[in-house]
């Protein structure tokens, strides 16, 4: 029945062609219920995974660990703005999709149009840009059936700035002297405080980028 659990061996379907049909008392609770559906080996079925952008380096490791998952099976699905990217074109992709880039009025739209078609029940984006605006979209794409595997718009607005980040997590993590380069910054004094290695890098940014380790007085001077 309906939310008990047996140890006792279960019937086994064909996904693909079986159908079974469910009695239901006349006073059950008809709430929806959510349930898991595993196939024979053990795997769960998690449906259609969707993936953005699908261009990203990492994404290729995305791929293969959905691919060998011995506890998921998924069906994979790409969308990139970039129609070069060779991710696009992987043989364990089911589906790949061109999508306007998120900071296109055009992106949501799209994006929702790809989950709706592909029946998308999870949602995976590792892009710094793009993932603060789907967490704040969450309840739209709830709507759709679509889950998105992200934290808060908070949490993530922290994660992604590091001066609030330091902010945050100063005096509970050990980290190097940090200062923020606002009209209080004095960069002379900040030299003459510091033995060792200085590394500049803006508050918000990703993959390596801005980040500059002056190797003498001048170089700082000019990054600063």
């Amino acid at each position: 029945g309906c939310g008990e659990e047996s140890d006792s061996d279960l019937d086994q379907f064909n996904a693909t062609t079986d159908a079974f049909s469910v009695s239901i008392a006349p006073d059950a609770d008809l709430t929806p219920q959510e349930i898991e559906l595993r196939s024979s080996t053990g795997q769960v079925v998690v449906g259609t995974a969707l993936i953005t952008p699908g261009g990203g380096p990492g994404i290729l490791a995305q791929v293969a660990s959905l691919v060998q998952s011995k506890r998921y099976r998924a069906r994979i699905v790409l969308a990139d703005s970039n129609a070069a990217s060779g991710n696009l074109f992987d043989s364990r992709v089911a589906k790949a999709y061109l999508i306007p880039s998120c900071d296109s009025k055009d992106y949501f739209p799209a994006l929702i149009r790809v989950i709706n078609k592909e029946n998308i029940s999870i949602l995976y984006s590792g892009l710094d840009e793009e993932i603060p605006l789907l967490a704040q979209k969450q309840s739209e794409l709830l709507a759709v059936g679509c889950n998105i595997l992200l934290p808060g718009v908070e949490a993530l607005e922290t994660a992604l700035d590091k001066i609030r980040t330091f902010e945050c997590l100063v005096g509970a993590v050990h980290m190097p002297r940090t200062w923020n380069m606002d009209d209080s910054f004095d960069s002379e004094e900040v030299w003459n405080s510091v033995n060792g290695n200085i590394v500049l890098k803006i508050s918000s940014s990703r993959g390596g980028r801005h980040v500059y380790m002056p190797e003498d007085k001048e170089e700082y001077d000019f990054f600063v």
